[in-house]
């Protein structure tokens, strides 16, 4: 029997690219895999986003540290352990740009736009799994949002959007009803500087698409930087986003 491999996407900034201080030893499970920015299949570990030897330079990030990524992973994967499935393969694609706004991630299947290489890494990576295994693209997480709290139009604007993406992302990945989990930008990081941050929590708030489901961060706590998430943060949201997966996808 040939084991599956469940491939999930990761867009957004620099949250999905992990901002959090990376600890001496990252965690790791063995079935759990990164397609690295190598386009080399790994052993997930923090800084799953690692820039050395990039391919797509498009989402090239020159400090990523600790995110969410193999965390939910883990997670995922004791899930479905926890369920009886058995030899669950977990894989996540990494291809987040810190700093990155939404119309970044309108669609352009040119592997130079950051839509375009997500799009061609999550079917290379289907295509070209771990040795004895099948690639099945189970899901997107996306962590955006920040970028956009500076522009009204922008903020106003981001659910319609975001939903223009979710469709786009469905049609050109070959699943209509491709399960997505995006999560809410958290706190007014800047403290009044972005004006707008509010609204645009009011628009994430108010997506409502079939199989999509967003995971709220409000209550989290941030590096000294008063930008990013800390480590800490970053293992809730991997949970979160595992958990809400989880409930999506039909396994």
């Amino acid at each position: 029997m040939v084991d599956v491999i469940h491939i999930f996407g990761l867009g957004g900034q620099s949250n999905m690219v992990g901002q959090g201080i990376l600890p001496a030893s990252p965690p790791t499970d063995p079935l759990v895999y990164n397609f690295a920015n190598d386009y080399t299949w790994k052993i997930a570990e923090e800084p799953v986003d690692d820039g050395t030897g990039q391919v797509d330079m498009v989402s090239y990030d020159s400090s990523p540290d600790y995110g969410p990524s193999a965390k939910f992973g883990k997670e995922l994967k004791d899930l479905a352990v926890a369920n009886g499935l058995t030899n669950f393969y977990i894989g996540v694609v990494p291809c987040a740009l810190g700093a990155s706004d939404l119309d970044a991630w309108a669609r352009d299947l040119s592997v130079a736009t950051l839509y375009g290489s997500m799009v061609n890494r999550i079917l290379y990576a289907q295509a070209n799994p771990p040795p004895g295994m099948v690639g099945v693209i189970d899901g997107i997480l996306f962590y955006q949002g920040e970028a956009d709290t500076f522009d009204e139009i922008l903020a106003h604007s981001w659910g319609d959007r975001f939903t223009t993406l979710v469709s786009d992302m469905r049609s050109d990945l070959g699943d209509p009803i491709l399960p997505i989990v995006f999560a809410q930008i958290s706190n007014d990081f800047r403290k009044r500087a972005t004006p707008y941050f509010s609204l645009v929590k009011s628009r994430q708030n108010a997506v409502s698409i079939e199989r999509v489901g967003m995971i709220t961060t409000e209550d989290l706590s941030l590096n000294s930087d008063n930008i990013h998430l800390d480590m800490a943060s970053q293992d809730i949201v991997g949970t979160r986003f595992a958990n809400e997966m989880w409930s999506l996808v039909d396994w």
